[in-house]
């Protein structure tokens, strides 16, 4: 049952120019969408009764030929010469062969795969194939949201287009029918219904009448090779993994803060890559452990005893909770209904080590009867705040900015009307502030934080689909992602975000 494979790429950190000079690229911005852009589309395909399917660009980077004033030169190893090639280079030493493709490995080979893809999607008028009803739209680039494009279908609904690199995702009603016309001019496999993507599992199950979709959003194979990555690591003989652990971040003593800060940590030499394990499984589907990476991370450059103490306690939490799944469910009836609930939040001070809070969000799409995780964060602020208040502000700057309007933009899109936007906050002194747009004891925010009460104040108060509201502290869901909760607080914070065993 094994399959091996092999890729050929461009050691692009190596490209010289005719002088024997290094070359640089200017234009090599590559941006694959993302999952928070790939949660929305299934979502909204779930919520508008339509199809999610997915499919893989076969060989995505080699499929557009370079522009004629490209003119590159490679050397080819000589086994993987072809007998046209053989033919060309005799009596030549060392040849080298022009390239006519971006190979994987060069820095510019996203960035022309992409601009290649939106301009023949763009292109797409309707499908040659007899028997195929699609939208006779073109394709149209969602703003603000790279490769991701949508158009009216055959049902005239709107069906939606978003592409990680190679990875497919199209949804909405009658999205199956627009296969052949991409199919007719992109190379990809067969389409499936969404399954995996980017390691991320998704199950779906339809109730009785079909008109709700249940989702369960899964990476427990994810979490047992992290698992065994941490008991395959030098040091972890020193500190096994313990059998009863229920959250994730281990509040330390002051004993053991005096004791074992200063001492150097077994993982040291190996503190980044387990984290950066964690760290991917943190961003697709547990945010639970959010928080606990992003404080250790921190320490990767001067780790220590205590490191030790709680990067055991934390792989020990993964160990036993590896079958926690992130669940939501759209119901067709809420369609018109539906609105994005956003909950910034921040902790003044609330670790040993530094005087800097901490920055946490969660979104979600909303209606009667659905609920939809998209978006989190948790994020150390760079400088100290000076109060909760202060705190509070740059959260909700942050969660306005990179995540409530581009979400909100995006679900306009596929919705095709304004979209309301609810954010919830847990502190009433902040709702005050932002309602006034200025306070004399924050005039210094616009330095210190580099953010600006005004804008937070125009975004909220001079929109009428955006709304800020006071919510109870112990239903504020973005806490999960602002402090190390203990166990009381930990299970009913899961409970509010989706976060649950199967």
């Amino acid at each position: 049952t094994a399959k091996y494979k092999y890729r050929v790429v461009l050691q692009g950190s190596n490209v010289k120019d005719h002088n024997n000079n290094n070359v640089y690229f200017s234009d090599t911005t590559s941006a694959p969408t993302n999952m928070t852009c790939i949660r929305s589309v299934i979502a909204y395909g779930q919520a508008s009764n339509g199809e999610c399917s997915q499919a893989d660009a076969e060989q995505a980077f080699i499929q557009p030929l370079l522009d004629e004033s490209v003119h590159m030169f490679i050397f080819i190893p000589p086994d993987m010469w072809t007998d046209e090639m053989r033919k060309n280079a005799k009596g030549i030493i060392n040849p080298v062969f022009r390239l006519r493709r971006p190979l994987y490995g060069w820095s510019r080979s996203g960035n022309i795969w992409e601009h290649h893809l939106a301009d023949t999607l763009k292109s797409i008028k309707h499908s040659t194939i007899k028997g195929v009803t699609n939208g006779k739209d073109s394709w149209k680039p969602v703003e603000h949201w790279p490769q991701t494009f949508w158009k009216y279908g055959s049902k005239g609904k709107v069906i939606v287009l978003t592409v990680y690199v190679d990875d497919f995702i199209l949804c909405g009603p009658g999205s199956s029918n627009e296969w052949p016309s991409i199919r007719e001019v992109v190379k990809v496999t067969d389409p499936t219904p969404v399954g995996r993507v980017l390691g991320v599992h998704h199950r779906f199950e339809k109730s009785k009448d079909g008109t709700v979709t249940k989702t369960e959003i899964d990476m427990t194979d994810y979490c047992i090779q992290s698992v065994e990555l941490y008991n395959s690591t030098k040091g972890s003989d020193k500190w096994p993994l313990k059998p009863k652990v229920f959250y994730p971040w281990y509040e330390p003593t002051q004993h053991e803060i005096d004791n074992l800060m200063d001492k150097p940590g077994v993982f040291g030499p190996a503190s980044a890559s387990l984290l950066m394990k964690a760290l991917y499984c943190a961003r697709m589907v547990r945010l639970d452990i959010c928080y606990t990476i992003n404080t250790l991370s921190r320490y990767v450059t001067k780790w220590n005893a205590l490191c030790d103490k709680q990067i055991c306690h934390l792989f020990s939490y993964i160990s036993n909770s590896k079958n926690k799944c992130l669940h939501g469910q759209m119901d067709i009836n809420d369609l018109n209904n539906l609105e994005i609930h956003c909950y910034p939040d921040a902790d003044l001070a609330g670790t040993f080590d530094t005087t800097k809070a901490t920055s946490g969000g969660f979104v979600e799409i909303t209606g009667p009867n659905s609920f939809f995780p998209l978006d989190w964060y948790s994020k150390r602020q760079t400088n100290t705040a000076h109060s909760t208040t202060d705190a509070e502000l740059v959260s909700l700057s942050k969660m306005l900015r990179e995540s409530l309007v581009p979400i909100q933009s995006l679900w306009s899109t596929l919705l095709q009307r304004p979209v309301k936007a609810i954010l919830h906050e847990d502190n009433t002194a902040t709702i005050t502030v932002v309602n006034a747009g200025y306070s004399p004891q924050l005039r210094y925010m616009a330095k210190h934080h580099r953010i600006s009460l005004g804008l937070v104040h125009e975004l909220i108060t001079s929109h009428d689909d955006i709304e800020l509201v006071h919510v109870e502290t112990n239903l504020q869901k973005g806490d999960l992602m602002t402090k190390g909760l203990q166990r009381p607080k930990h299970d009913p914070a899961m409970d509010m975000v989706g976060l649950y065993p199967v």
